[in-house]
């Protein structure tokens, strides 16, 4: 039976991933991959701070941090419809938690504080120290909400943490629209 559901946060109930953003602002993600990636990864492991993570990537970008700043906000908007789904139809009978590579201050700005209130767990890899998908932070993630892995859905919108979600017997889903994932999830819901 399944006892939570798991949302990531960039890409998920945030907007856009920061690799639409990006591309947007002007980048070659293909030709810029392992630079992304590498600053994706030090600033989710809590290594650089924010200023520092978007002073580099504007630079790399060859615009103002201020235009990069743009970019971010305009394209990192709540998910209201996913949110508001959460809430409402979610939230009376799961337990709903979190799940982010990114640091804690970047999803508190991104995240209303009404809807991170209801998150009965919101796990964040520059405070806890695992990204996924590294098996840790799915395992983190399981305790908090206090489930096994077999009643718990993971819904994420990059197909290399779904895959890893389900390598650990998780029930995942990749989101790319509320519109597909409620059938999705009904399908999961039903099931167990």
């Amino acid at each position: 039976m399944i006892k939570a559901i798991v949302f990531d946060c960039y890409g998920v109930l945030v907007g856009s991933s920061f690799w639409d953003i990006y591309h947007a602002a002007g980048g070659d993600i293909r030709k810029d991959e392992k630079f992304i990636d590498d600053m994706l990864a030090r600033a989710n492991a809590a290594l650089i701070s924010n200023d520092e993570f978007n002073r580099t990537i504007a630079k790399q970008l060859h615009i103002t941090v201020e235009e990069w700043a743009d970019y971010m906000q305009r394209m990192q908007q709540p998910n209201k419809a996913l949110l508001a789904y959460v809430r409402e139809e979610l939230k009376p009978h799961y337990k709903i938690g979190l799940l982010s590579n990114a640091n804690k201050d970047s999803v508190e700005r991104r995240v209303p504080a009404a809807d991170l209130a209801i998150m009965d767990a919101v796990i964040v890899s520059g405070e806890v120290g695992y990204m996924k998908p590294d098996p840790e932070i799915f395992e983190l993630t399981a305790k908090e909400l206090g489930v096994s892995y077999s009643e718990m859905i993971f819904i994420d919108d990059l197909q290399d943490y779904v895959d890893a979600a389900i390598a650990l017997g998780i029930h995942a889903i990749r989101y790319t629209s509320l519109e597909r994932l409620r059938p999705k999830l009904t399908e999961i819901l039903n099931k167990n």
